[in-house]
């Protein structure tokens, strides 16, 4: 059995989720250039200050007897 969606997708999910709750919710942007523009900064300070990888917890399915 395999699982319904890709191994990724919680990982993804996290990234966005912290995107979200650290840039987008409270954000004044003047045009979708200003949002975009903030987004890559955002991405750029994440990735030097406070990236880390995720633990994988996730070990499997059991086998069916």
């Amino acid at each position: 059995m395999s699982p319904s969606t890709p191994p990724g997708d919680g990982q993804i999910e996290c990234w966005f989720s912290i995107l979200m709750r650290r840039k987008l919710k409270r954000g004044n942007f003047v045009s979708t250039d200003d949002l975009k523009q903030q987004i890559l900064d955002f991405i750029a300070y994440f990735n030097c200050t406070l990236a880390k990888p995720f633990k994988w917890k996730f070990e499997g399915f059991s086998e069916p007897n």
